[in-house]
């Protein structure tokens, strides 16, 4: 009789407890404080210094969660080397697997870049981990309605816990957590999934397997939604949805990334449902803890529970917390220490990657950086082309598609912007390794020839120009770039003369000027084939008019060991900025960008710009000046 009393009593009071959900994505297998691409120790970002905040974030709150949101896996010549000496061997652990059992996540969701080594490989990675890998939108086969996917992974999962209470009683408290993933993964890795799988819209998968988890019983529900800050409104297939997301009725939290930015802050502007400063979009708490483990995000519950029933409060906090602060003199001071457990897992195969990445492929005569390369033609993307065309060439020979025309589309993939002030090439003349050869081409992409008309060419010449802003003539000092676009999206194209007019409205047609191909210029019909990555043949990057292109050949070999083989068969390579693409002249103007302060040794002009520093700028930039 006594229990029935207690038990009334416990169902009529009301108690509270603080949750606190910690969150990283985008690690991109930076595990070590150590950067492979210029072979040297950071400070800023690593798995092995975000652990040590994980470790203070829970000493400091008994009720704590630990999830990631995707991207994991690749990233670092140190899973590329894994996946291609041991992809073979059953009792190999990943090493991104291995210190995320070793952190004690309790569930993640895949993004995009899971799937970049196919699908054996993830299923050997789901199988490692200690911890259950959601998507509820990638599928094997579409049913009828979401509920009734072949989803390829679990899509979500219930966690059952048991939390204290403000009053120092433990109780029980039921997690619903759902993944979710960006649908383009099936084009951006098209010839590793060789069409096995299907995709969902995210939008259209939450809203059917939210209230699911609630009718299973779940007092919560954490989004873990690889997908960036984007539109308002829904539209079917977005890449980045949290903003129609968040307005899910029954989700409670929501993990983001995809992006590489930091929320809240100040990279995102305020609007109508997004608060930049509370870290809420439509009421609902927001974080993404920037990548490579460079911010912690973290998430303050406060539940409170009545009649038997957790609800969350309205008194939330979060924060994307920094592992560093940058110095005024553009060093990194950490702000924690490097986590040993981490470092233990991860220190026998990063020990072999060293030893891997600094073997020699051959040298340069000249100096190869990218610090100018969203402005005007550089050596980097000239020698990445040289080595795609010779590739392509040999795969088109004897084929209907022989004597077309062939245009190599490469873009900067390190060169600042939202990656930040370190994210350059940089090659002294010298030898060149295996590391220089990660430096310049990071991805695992294949390279694909597409057949593309004249028309659907300019159109795909047009929408890279969006990565200018417009400069009126006389205007002197304007913004050049528009900085919210990744430097990957700047397409370049070796074997077209075109001139970009940045005097032109953006958007507009005008701003793509007399281009020609072999000396002639683009008709409407004209049959081209184009080499471009894998990912962007498969619309990545937004390019919608690619997604459904005509691939009519794909390389077996990855861009990145095409660039190394080119290396090796070349000699010294001295490779020779193309003149085919210029920004057209703007009389009487010129536009300030940003880059890295070392490029000021690397001041530049070409036949019609000069490039000269303006001086310091923000986040450890330097201002430049581009005489237009």
């Amino acid at each position: 009789m006594e229990q029935v009393r207690h038990l009334k009593r416990d169902r009529k009071q009301r108690t509270r407890a603080q949750l606190r959900i910690l969150a990283t994505t985008d690690l991109h297998a930076h595990l070590m404080p150590y950067d492979y691409f210029v072979d040297k120790p950071v400070s800023h970002f690593g798995l092995a210094m975000t652990a040590s905040l994980v470790r203070q974030m829970r000493r400091e709150s008994r009720n704590c969660l630990l999830f990631d949101n995707g991207d994991f896996l690749q990233g670092t010549p140190l899973s590329d080397l894994i996946i291609e000496t041991r992809s073979n061997d059953p009792d190999c652990l990943h090493p991104s697997i291995a210190a995320m059992n070793s952190l004690g996540y309790d569930a993640a969701c895949v993004g995009n870049h899971e799937f970049n080594y196919g699908l054996d490989i993830l299923d050997c990675v789901a199988q490692s981990a200690r911890f259950p890998l959601l998507s509820a939108n990638v599928l094997r086969k579409v049913g009828a309605t979401p509920l009734e996917d072949e989803t390829l992974l679990p899509p979500s999962v219930i966690l059952d816990r048991t939390i204290a209470t403000t009053e120092g009683r433990w109780l029980p408290l039921r997690v619903g957590v759902i993944g979710l993933t960006p649908p383009q993964v099936i084009d951006w890795d098209r010839q590793r999934l060789a069409n096995t799988l299907q995709t969902r819209d995210m939008i259209e998968a939450a809203r059917a397997h939210v209230p699911e988890l609630r009718r299973r019983g779940a007092d919560i529900v954490v989004a873990l939604c690889h997908s960036g800050i984007g539109a308002e409104c829904h539209k079917p297939g977005m890449e980045n949805a949290i903003v129609p997301l968040a307005a899910i009725p029954g989700i409670d939290a929501i993990i983001g990334g995809h992006t590489h930015l930091v929320f809240p802050g100040p990279a995102i502007p305020a609007s109508g449902p997004v608060d930049p400063v509370r870290g809420t979009i439509h009421g609902t708490p927001v974080v993404i803890a920037g990548s490579l483990g460079s911010h912690l995000g973290v998430i303050d519950l406060t539940l409170e529970r009545t009649d038997c029933v957790w609800s969350p409060r309205k008194d939330t906090s979060t924060a994307a917390w920094p592992i560093a602060r940058r110095k005024q003199d553009n060093s990194f001071e950490p702000l924690v220490p490097t986590d040993p457990d981490i470092i233990a897992s991860v220190n026998e195969a990063h020990e072999v990657t060293l030893a891997h990445i600094r073997r020699p492929i051959g040298e340069t005569e000249v100096p190869l950086h990218s610090y100018f390369s969203r402005v005007m033609p550089d050596q980097t993307l000239a020698v990445i082309a040289d080595s795609q065309r010779s590739v392509m060439q040999d795969l088109l020979a004897g084929s209907a598609f022989e004597h077309l025309p062939l245009v190599i589309a490469v873009a900067p993939f390190r060169a600042g912007g939202l990656t930040g002030v370190d994210n350059y090439v940089d090659i002294a003349p010298g030898p060149l390794t295996l590391r220089n050869a990660a430096e310049l081409y990071p991805y695992p992409n294949t390279i694909c020839a597409v057949e593309v008309s004249g028309a659907a060419l300019l159109e795909w010449l047009l929408q890279t120009t969006d990565c200018f802003r417009q400069v009126a003539t006389g205007q002197a000092d304007a913004l050049l770039l528009n900085e919210d676009l990744p430097s990957y999206t700047f397409d370049t194209f070796d074997g077209i003369d075109y001139r970009i007019d940045v005097a032109a409205p953006v958007g507009s047609a005008q701003r793509i000027r007399d281009p020609k191909i072999n000396g002639q210029p683009l008709a409407p019909n004209a049959r081209i084939i184009v080499a471009a990555s894998s990912y962007r043949a498969g619309g990545g990057g937004d390019f919608g008019m690619l997604g459904q292109a005509n691939v009519i050949r794909e390389t077996r070999t990855a861009a990145r060991d095409i660039l190394i083989n080119h290396i090796r068969r070349s000699g010294p390579i001295n490779p020779a900025p193309r003149d085919g693409w210029r920004l057209a002249a703007v009389a009487k103007s010129s536009g300030l960008f940003l880059s890295n302060p070392r490029a000021r040794r690397c001041t530049a002009t070409n036949s019609t710009h000069v490039i000269d520093r303006v001086g310091a700028g923000p986040e450890g930039f330097d201002w430049f000046r581009l005489k237009l």
